[in-house]
C-alpha cells in the first residue's frame, strides 16, 4: 500500500480544505489499495477551523514542499482539489506525480505523461463535485462529511447567490441539508458568521484568499475578501493599499486586484495596484485609488479573473 497526498491550493479557502479532506476520506472508504492523506497548504480559514472544532475533526498536517526525489526513488503521488495550476500549488509540485485532479476552475498549463483521473466541472464549488462522486461510487456521506461539504458549497457559492452557482450546486446543497435535517441557507449563514471578517487585519484581507495567475508574460494576483460590511475594509484604505503593495512586491507580481465582496449588498469594491493598464483593459473602466463598486459581482472565478486574464493575453 502506498500513500497519495491530497490537498487544495495555497492560501486555502473553505472549499479547498473541505474538498481535500472529504475526497481523501471517500477514497479510503472505497478500500482502495492506497491510503489517501488529506493535507493543507496554509492556515485554515476561520470558518473551517470553527467547523473542525464543532465536529471534532483533527487538524490537517501542513505540507510546505515536495522534495526532489533521490536517484531511484519514486515520486510522491498527489491528488489536487480546487486547483490545477502550478502557481497555485505546493512548492516542488513539478517533482510530484499527479494522479488525480478534482477542480472547478479553468485548466491552465496542465499536462501529464501517463493516464490520470482528471475531473473538471464548471460548478460553483469543488465540494459539489465531491458530493457527486459519492453518488457515482454508490456511497453515502457521514453526517460530518455532509456538514463539511455543505459548508463549502454555501461559502463558495455565497449562499447560492453567486453567478457561478449551477443547478448541481443547488441540488447537492438540498440533498446534504436533508441528510443533516437543516435549512441550507440558515446553515450557510451560520458558517459565514464563523468568519469573523471584521477581525481581519489589512494583511489578512489581502493575503488570506489570493490566487496567482501567470499569463501573457505577466503575473497577476487576484485577492478576495468577503464580508457583510465592506466599510470595515474601506475605512482602513491606506493600510489596505499598503498591504496590497507589500504583497505584490513580495510575490513579484505585475498586478494585484483586490475584491472586497459585500455579501449583504451583493457586489464588490475593486481596488488594484501595479500595472493599471491591464486592469483598465480588463474591466473596461478606470480604477481610482478608492476603488470602483461593481454591482452584482460576487465571483472571482466567473466575473473577474477571465476579464483580467484575457486582457493580459491581449496586451502581451
Amino acid at each position: 500500500m502506498g500513500k497519495v497526498l491530497v490537498f487544495g491550493r495555497k492560501k486555502p479557502n473553505n472549499d479547498s480544505i473541505m474538498s481535500a479532506l472529504v475526497f481523501a476520506q471517500m477514497r479510503n472508504q472505497l478500500e482502495d489499495a492506497d491510503e489517501y492523506v488529506a493535507m493543507r497548504l496554509g492556515d485554515l480559514p476561520y470558518e473551517t477551523d470553527k467547523m473542525f472544532r464543532a465536529w471534532g475533526v483533527p487538524q490537517l498536517p501542513l505540507l510546505d514542499r515536495i522534495p526532489l526525489p533521490l536517484p531511484g526513488e519514486e515520486r510522491v503521488r498527489v491528488a489536487l482539489t480546487d486547483h490545477n495550476e502550478a502557481s497555485q500549488s505546493v512548492e516542488g509540485i513539478g517533482y510530484a506525480r499527479v494522479v488525480t485532479v478534482i477542480d472547478h476552475h479553468r485548466v491552465a498549463g496542465f499536462r501529464s505523461f501517463e493516464p490520470m483521473e482528471f475531473i473538471a466541472l464548471p460548478w460553483g464549488a469543488t465540494c459539489s463535485i465531491v458530493a457527486h462522486l459519492f453518488d457515482a461510487y454508490g456511497l453515502q456521506p457521514t453526517e460530518i462529511q455532509a456538514a463539511c461539504l455543505l459548508s463549502a458549497i454555501m461559502t463558495d457559492t455565497v449562499l447560492l447567490k453567486s453567478p457561478s452557482t449551477t443547478i448541481a450546486d443547488v441540488t447537492y446543497a438540498e440533498r446534504l441539508s436533508k441528510h443533516l435535517h437543516v435549512d441550507p441557507l440558515e446553515f450557510g449563514r451560520q458558517v459565514f458568521r464563523f468568519r469573523r471578517t471584521e477581525a481581519y487585519t489589512p494583511e489578512q484581507m489581502v493575503g488570506s484568499d489570493v490566487k496567482r495567475f501567470d499569463v501573457g508574460g505577466r503575473s497577476v494576483l487576484i485577492s478576495k475578501y468577503e464580508t457583510v460590511n465592506k466599510d470595515y475594509a474601506l475605512n482602513r484604505l491606506p493600510e489596505l493599499r499598503s498591504a496590497m503593495d507589500e504583497l505584490r512586491e513580495r510575490e513579484r507580481a505585475d498586478t494585484l486586484v483586490q475584491c472586497v465582496v459585500d455579501v449583504t449588498n451583493e457586489g464588490a469594491q475593486l481596488l488594484a495596484c501595479g500595472d493599471m493598464a491591464l486592469v483598465q483593459e480588463g474591466l473596461g473602466r478606470r480604477v481610482p485609488e478608492g476603488g470602483v463598486w461593481m454591482d452584482g459581482v460576487l465571483s472571482r472565478k466567473v466575473q473577474i479573473a477571465p476579464r483580467i486574464l484575457a486582457a493580459a493575453e491581449l496586451l502581451r
